[in-house]
Formats: C-alpha cells, sequence, structure tokens
C-alpha cells in the first residue's frame, strides 16, 4: 500500500474527501490567503466614508490639543508672573474714606457655647486659647510664644442666625492690639469660610487648595499692615490648578493681588499698599463679600479698616456652578504662616468685640 504524502504534489488546490470518497472541501491556496490578509490591513487603515474626513476630523483635534496647551502656558505664565515674596506697601493712595457701607446687624459678643442662638458656633472652643469676658464684653484670645497656625490662636467656625449660605455677606468688628504688639512676619484675623457643602463647616486654609472650598480673612503683616487673604475655589479655573483658578481672575484683581505659592492670595498688599492696623488702640474692621456669576469674573471683594475703604472687582469665586457660596464666618486669628519664622517670641494677646453681621441680597460693587 503506497502512503499519501500531501508536499509531494504540485497543485494549489488539493481536494479532501471523506471516507466514502464524496469531496468535501477544498483547501484555500496560500497566495489567496495573503492577498486576502493584505487587502483587510489596508481596509483598516482607510478612514471612513473619506479619507479627507480622517484628515478634517484629525487636524480639528491638534488644533484642540494645540489650544489647550496654548492656554495652559499662558495661565501659568500669567500665575509665575504674580508670584510676590517682598513685603506689603504700607502706603494707600487708592484708599477712599467716607465710604457708605452696607448696613450689618449687631450681635453681641459670643460667650462660645455651641449651637446657641444668634452665633452658632458649631465648632469646639473649650480647649482654645480664647476667653470671654462678660464684664467689658469682649473675647480675649491669648498668643503663645514660639507657636504658630491655630496652635497659638483661636479658630472656631459659626453662622450667625442662621442667615448662611449666601451670595453676598457683610462682617463687622473691632480689634484691639496691645501697645508694642510684636507684629513679627504677620498673622490671622477673621473672616468667612466659602464652599459648595454647606452644613460641613468645610473652608480651604493652610495651603490646602480645594475644588469646591474657599475663604477670605483678614490678615496681618510686618508693622501691622493689613491685607486681605483669599483661597479661590478651585473650580473657578478650567482645571483644578492653582494656576489655572489664577489665570481666570479678572484684571482688576490681579492688579492687587500676589501669591506667595502654595498659600493663599495676598490682596491689596502690592503696587499702591494695603491698610494700617494700630497697635494700643481699637480697629474697626468691615468685610464685605460677594460671589460672581457662574462663569464670570464678576464678584468682589472690600476692606474698611478705620475708615479706609479698599475695593476689588473681577473675582471669580466659582465656575459654571451657583453651589459654591458663603457658608460660615470664621473666626481665626492666630500667628503665622506655617513655621516657626512666624511665631511671636513673647506672651501676646488681642481683643474682639463689636461684632456686626448681615446676608443682603442685592449688594452692589459700584457703591463701595
Amino acid at each position: 500500500m503506497k502512503l499519501w504524502k500531501p508536499f509531494e504534489t504540485e497543485q494549489e488546490n488539493l481536494p479532501l474527501r471523506s471516507q466514502g470518497g464524496e469531496l468535501s472541501q477544498s483547501v484555500t491556496p496560500m497566495t489567496s490567503l495573503s492577498n486576502n490578509n493584505s487587502s483587510i490591513k489596508n481596509s483598516s487603515r482607510r478612514c471612513t466614508p473619506a479619507k479627507l474626513k480622517c484628515g478634517v476630523i484629525l487636524t480639528v483635534i491638534f488644533l484642540i490639543i494645540a489650544g489647550i496647551i496654548g492656554i495652559s502656558i499662558a495661565l501659568n505664565n500669567s500665575y509665575n508672573d504674580a508670584l510676590d515674596t517682598g513685603p506689603c506697601v504700607s502706603d494707600c493712595p487708592r484708599c477712599r474714606r467716607g465710604v457708605k457701607l452696607p448696613p450689618a446687624e449687631p450681635l453681641p459678643t459670643p460667650d462660645l457655647a455651641t449651637k446657641t442662638d444668634p452665633w452658632y458656633i458649631s465648632t469646639n472652643t473649650k480647649t482654645q486659647p480664647i476667653a470671654y469676658d462678660s464684664s467689658e464684653q469682649n473675647l480675649r484670645v491669648d498668643y503663645k510664644p514660639g507657636k504658630w497656625g491655630s496652635a497659638n490662636g483661636a479658630d472656631f467656625k459659626s453662622n450667625p442666625r442662621k442667615a448662611l449660605p449666601a451670595d453676598s455677606a457683610v462682617l463687622s468688628y473691632s480689634v484691639y492690639f496691645p501697645e508694642n504688639f510684636p507684629w513679627k512676619r504677620g498673622g490671622k484675623l477673621p473672616g468667612f469660610c466659602i464652599s459648595d457643602s454647606p452644613g460641613t463647616n468645610n473652608c480651604a486654609t493652610g495651603s490646602d487648595w480645594q475644588w469646591g472650598a474657599g475663604s477670605l480673612r483678614m490678615m496681618w503683616r510686618e508693622g501691622g499692615r493689613a491685607i486681605g487673604y483669599t483661597y479661590i475655589p478651585l473650580q473657578a479655573g478650567f482645571i483644578p490648578l492653582r494656576w489655572s483658578t489664577w489665570g481666570t481672575q479678572g484684571s482688576d484683581y490681579k492688579r492687587v493681588a500676589s501669591d506667595t505659592g502654595s498659600t493663599g492670595d495676598d490682596v491689596f498688599c502690592k503696587i499702591d499698599g494695603g491698610l494700617i492696623l494700630k497697635a494700643g488702640e481699637w480697629n474697626e474692621i468691615t468685610m464685605v463679600v460677594a460671589m460672581n456669576t457662574p462663569g464670570l469674573a464678576n464678584g468682589w471683594i472690600s476692606l474698611t479698616l478705620n475708615g479706609e475703604t479698599r475695593t476689588t472687582k473681577g473675582v471669580r469665586w466659582r465656575g459654571l456652578s451657583n453651589k459654591v457660596q458663603i457658608t460660615s464666618v470664621l473666626f481665626a486669628t492666630f500667628f503665622g504662616g506655617g513655621d516657626k519664622t512666624w511665631s511671636t517670641d513673647q506672651k501676646t494677646y488681642a481683643l474682639f468685640k463689636y461684632f456686626k453681621f448681615s446676608a443682603p441680597a442685592d449688594l452692589n460693587a459700584a457703591d463701595l
């Protein structure tokens, strides 16, 4: 019996037969398979319905990517240009006197009890170096030597009269620093928390920039210079990066604000100066803040110290959502700063009283 050897034939098609001798199928030629594979590969490279359409799509995608990169570079350069590590200027030629401020209703000095009318304090104050003096109707905060941050002062949040959240608010108070107060590099004073999560005590501070939270406070600097200090929610930018948030701010805000890196923006510190706190006497402070229309840079900040007012418009507190609002009063005061170079080398204190607050719905920056 002769054995069948399949490689002895030169035929391209070898019939396969069943045991009954009937034709079952034919083997496809190898050259035909090769041609089919090439055809499949070529067809996979084609763009449907036409190569021209594919080219247009790729070009548009390329231009969009290039545009995003270009905008990112421009915003980053703008942010880098704003970096400022110099001392705050002391003169204030743009300060105005006698500005009519929005009305605010008096608040009693808080007795530091939590969740009680009218302050509705939501955070614990018992462990803090703060005391209520009923005879003088003021709060006394002690600052410890060698300490910085909230470890050497007070830090609590409240919702006066449960009027928050709101798109605008006014906070007034008076603060007394004793004679020869050691201003050092600076420290924090009370202001506002801004957040998209009311009732959660969410607030951006301490170099912790957040997507849905920010804050506005007053800060004393070298020699008693007083400035605004802001954390803008990152959602105000195109992407959740610090320089993008800065790049979307209006020109008026950029003119008076600067940044020292990862910390908050110094407002009314550069160019034409800030405001001055005085030691040995009471200083009257009023802060006014208004959110922007979602998508626009038309929010604003106003600070008044001892009758002198600074106002900046063009603030973009939020992006396309109106959920970001003023959510609480932030009573925060301490030396710092994030390291020992901001601390005081002697024990000292500050007194606070004459509190006022309101959350009006019809504030107009043109009035300030």
